[in-house]
């Protein structure tokens, strides 16, 4: 009899729960390096966005400008998302 999710998918519901819990219990610079890792480890980990986002709703101020434009958060995290992904599709990784 096969297992309902695999190894792979275990892991990441049990890092995606670890994230949620971070938020609430970590600063922020140490969360979101680990976001990145998580981003560059799992495929397309929509979780870096969801989670930058709640990130940026508990603990944002609203006032970002780079250069004199301003910016918001959520799109820049799923920009982020968009290019890192079509990197890794352009690089070698072992594919899980």
């Amino acid at each position: 009899m096969s297992e309902l999710l695999s190894f792979h998918q275990k892991l990441r519901i049990c890092v995606a729960i670890t994230f949620f819990i971070a938020i609430f219990l970590v600063p922020w610079w140490i969360l979101i390096p680990a976001l990145f890792i998580g981003l560059f480890y799992f495929s397309y980990f929509i979780e870096f966005v969801i989670f930058a986002v709640l990130l940026d709703l508990l603990y944002g101020t609203g006032k970002y400008s780079f250069f004199g434009f301003h910016i918001s958060i959520p799109l820049l995290t799923l920009i982020i998302f968009i290019v890192i992904e079509i990197i890794k599709d352009r690089l070698i990784f072992d594919n899980h």
